[in-house]
């Protein structure tokens, strides 16, 4: 792609993505039976909440935990999620990248960050290594979880995985919940080896659970039929 189509696109694509356009796919996506899963991408993220402000440090360790308990989303429960032939994981690289907030201010007041742009993400998806030498690929980057909507709110992001080129952006909204569950409908037994407080991992989990679905019902409403032949 030559730069001024580059520039073109990533035009195209930031205008469709601040308008939070419900378009989960195109027809490259649909077209695609397998894809890629990379989780999700907490290298952008912040979190909106008064009375956290200055404990970064200590409440960092949730930020493993959301990454943790969103990752036993399996690949088998997307696939049939997206209605796709099948779903493969390469997790490697956003295992690792949320690391990066370590030490840094990832916690603010009730006003967040701004919204990430597609050069954003496209400069985040640059850096990404796989396994992977061709296919399409999909990411969650996790953008915010704002206390006083409150809300999650993301970006799912199909992308070709050898050029690394955005295919499309979906701005993702999710609303948390006081009632944990585990991936994906079935309760369970709280996890002892998560942080004490159920409130902050479960509450926030819940909410990226219900910022996927939302995603994967506008993904499957917007499928392309297909016309029976006589």
């Amino acid at each position: 792609m030559s730069k001024y189509a580059l520039f073109i696109f990533l035009f195209i694509s930031t205008s469709c993505f601040t308008q939070g356009s419900n378009n989960a796919g195109t027809p490259e996506v649909y077209a695609a039976d397998s894809i890629v899963w990379f989780g999700a991408d907490f290298s952008q993220f912040n979190l909106c909440n008064q009375k956290k402000i200055g404990q970064d440090d200590k409440l960092y360790v949730y930020i493993q935990a959301w990454k943790e308990q969103y990752d036993k989303l399996a690949n088998t429960k997307l696939a049939s999620l997206l209605k796709r032939e099948k779903v493969f994981n390469d997790k490697a690289y956003t295992d690792l990248v949320y690391q990066e907030l370590k030490g840094n201010q990832w916690i603010y007041n009730n006003e967040p960050k701004d919204a990430l742009t597609a050069s954003d993400l496209q400069d985040e998806l640059n850096d990404y290594e796989s396994e992977f030498e061709e296919g399409i690929g999909l990411v969650f980057f996790v953008n915010g979880f704002n206390k006083k909507i409150p809300s999650v709110t993301g970006y799912f992001v199909w992308f070709d995985v050898a050029s690394k080129e955005i295919i499309h952006i979906y701005n993702a909204q999710g609303k948390p919940s006081t009632q944990y569950y585990n991936s994906w409908g079935v309760e369970v037994t709280w996890d002892k080896s998560l942080p004490v407080s159920k409130g902050m991992t479960g509450y926030w989990y819940q909410g990226m659970v219900d910022a996927t679905l939302n995603f994967t019902i506008d993904f499957k409403t917007a499928i392309p039929r297909k016309e029976n032949k006589y």
